[in-house]
């Protein structure tokens, strides 16, 4: 008997195209660079939806349709695209530049308003001082130049005998003047064979708002003038009212050219007058008041007086200086009410300032 070792070989060897078989059977497979991932199959349970599985094929799909929206945009879907944001950028570059010049041209037209308004102020100041050096007399000629020319040309006025003024006759002189000019412009022109040219007169709204910045301060100046004046106050009242009594006694024989005269004689006298007498004058003024006031404080029956001159002023006067004199003295009263009153509230604020101190 052979020995076991001897046939080992043997079958080794008569079984050896089996094993080669077997040794290609089992060798790997050469794999690929990328392996796809396989799904791992979860056994589903009770806690998670029976339906996991299939969201990753969702998020496949998703995907592949984008891609398939972003392949199919056309290179010229992207130009005309191109083009209209190109149009609204410019669209709103041109907006944004209108806006710009816009507010450039309303500040400019702010700077030339403020600067007109200067111009004008200055221009005031300037004619201002022009009027008070003619009228104090600092430059000696032309004031005498301009002071009697106008001296002529009133008393000649007085003199003549067409001195009274109209408003009517005023503007109807202007008229015929006006007509007369015309005419002859017109006839020139047909003499010399030319068509007239007609121009329209028109008011624009730039005229409009010119004339009112030219009237608005005057207008402003002149309204809070009178506010102050009929406000009502006591002291306003004093002043004001002896000067509306004199013209409504006498507002018949005040006519405008009279007012004329005497202005123009008191502007180019009194100030120049004032200036250089008032210290002289005001000493014998001080002097007669305080005299005045001295002998009427030393006077012992300082009621009988007063009474004997109001029964002889209210017994000479009229019904309606009657009615004037009860209105003054009961403005006189309410003034110095108020006075008392303001000294007894200075009063009291000093004392609490020296309790504070």
């Amino acid at each position: 008997m052979d020995s076991p070792s001897k046939l080992e070989p043997l079958n080794a060897q008569k079984d050896a195209p089996t094993g080669t078989t077997e040794t290609l059977n089992l060798t790997p497979k050469p794999s690929s660079s990328k392996r796809k991932p396989r799904p791992s199959k979860k056994i589903p349970t009770n806690d998670s939806p029976p339906n996991q599985s299939a969201a990753p094929r969702r998020k496949r799909k998703a995907r592949i349709s984008t891609a398939a929206s972003a392949a199919g945009a056309s290179p010229g879907n992207r130009r005309r695209t191109r083009r209209r944001l190109e149009k609204v950028i410019v669209a709103k570059q041109e907006n944004e530049n209108e806006n710009e010049l816009v507010a450039v041209g309303n500040d400019i037209l702010k700077c030339k308003q403020q600067l007109g308004l200067v111009a004008s102020k200055i221009e005031e100041d300037n004619a201002w001082e022009k009027i008070m050096e003619l009228l104090m007399w600092k430059n000696v000629a032309k004031s005498t130049l301009w002071f009697g020319s106008g001296s002529i040309f009133f008393l000649s006025s007085c003199f003549s005998k067409d001195s009274n003024f109209s408003i009517i006759s005023a503007a109807s002189h202007v008229g015929l003047l006006s007509l007369g000019v015309a005419f002859l412009k017109d006839s020139l022109l047909q003499w010399q064979q030319q068509k007239p040219r007609v121009g329209k007169l028109q008011f624009s709204e730039e005229d409009f708002l010119c004339a009112a910045r030219v009237i608005l301060p005057t207008t402003n100046a002149v309204l809070a003038k009178c506010q102050r004046i009929f406000s009502g106050e006591p002291s306003m009242t004093l002043k004001v009212a002896p000067i509306f009594l004199f013209t409504a006694k006498y507002g018949h024989l005040i006519t405008p050219w009279r007012l004329l005269a005497t202005a123009f004689f008191l502007s180019f006298t009194l100030p120049k007058l004032y200036s250089s007498y008032s210290e002289k004058i005001g000493q014998p003024v001080e002097e007669v008041k305080s005299y005045v006031k001295g002998a009427w404080e030393s006077c012992p029956r300082k009621k009988l007086v007063a009474t004997c001159t109001a029964m002889i002023l209210w017994n000479l006067s009229s019904f309606k200086m009657r009615i004037f004199a009860g209105f003054m003295s009961l403005v006189m009263l309410r003034h110095k009410n108020n006075r008392g009153g303001v000294s007894n509230e200075i009063e009291r604020e000093k004392e609490s300032s020296n309790k504070l101190c």
